[in-house]
C-alpha cells in the first residue's frame, strides 16, 4: 500500500473516530486490522482530541461552578473543623481552576477555533479554486499536529 494511500486510510478512520465510529467498525470500513486502528488513536492522541473537541470551555466552567455550588451547599452541614478546612481548600482550589481557564487558551479553545474555521474552509472551497482538498488535508495535518503538541503529549510527526 503506497504511503499516500496509507495516509488517506488513517485520515478517514480518524474522521469516523471522532464521529463515535466503534473501532471495530473503523477497522472494517478502511479494511485494517482491530490492532491497527487502536495503534493510530494510541500514537494520535486521538481520544484526548475527542474529548477536547467535545467539550467546549463554557461546558467546563459549568461543571466547575456545580461543584462549587455542591460543596458550598455542604459547608453547612460540617460541624467539625477539619471538615470546614478541607471544603474551604476545595473551594479554593475549584475557584484557581476558573481563574486559569479564563486566562489560558486550551486544548479546548483551539479545538473550536479549528473546528469553526474546517467548516468555513469546506465552504469556501465550492467558490475558492485555491481551496482545494489537498490544500484542506495540508490544514487538517497541521492543526491535528498543534493540538498534540498542545495537549503536552509530545511531539508529533
Amino acid at each position: 500500500m503506497g504511503k499516500r494511500i496509507a495516509s488517506e486510510l488513517k485520515e478517514f478512520a480518524e474522521l469516523l473516530y471522532m464521529q463515535g465510529t466503534p473501532q471495530n467498525i473503523i477497522a472494517e470500513k478502511v479494511g485494517v486490522s482491530k490492532n491497527t486502528v487502536n495503534a493510530w488513536v494510541t500514537a494520535g492522541c486521538w481520544a484526548e482530541k475527542k474529548i477536547a473537541q467535545s467539550l467546549t470551555r463554557k461546558q467546563v466552567v459549568n461543571n466547575i461552578l456545580r461543584s462549587i455550588n455542591h460543596v458550598a451547599e455542604n459547608l453547612g452541614d460540617n460541624k467539625d473543623i477539619t471538615d470546614i478546612g478541607g471544603a474551604s481548600d476545595r473551594l479554593a482550589k475549584l475557584a484557581a481552576t476558573i481563574k486559569t481557564l479564563d486566562k489560558e487558551v486550551s486544548a479546548v479553545d483551539y479545538m473550536e477555533c479549528f473546528m469553526n474555521f474546517g467548516k468555513w474552509l469546506e465552504g469556501r472551497s465550492e467558490i475558492d479554486p485555491e481551496v482545494t482538498p489537498q490544500l484542506c488535508m495540508t490544514v487538517n495535518d497541521l492543526q491535528n499536529k498543534f493540538v498534540i503538541e498542545a495537549l503536552g503529549v509530545g511531539k508529533s510527526k
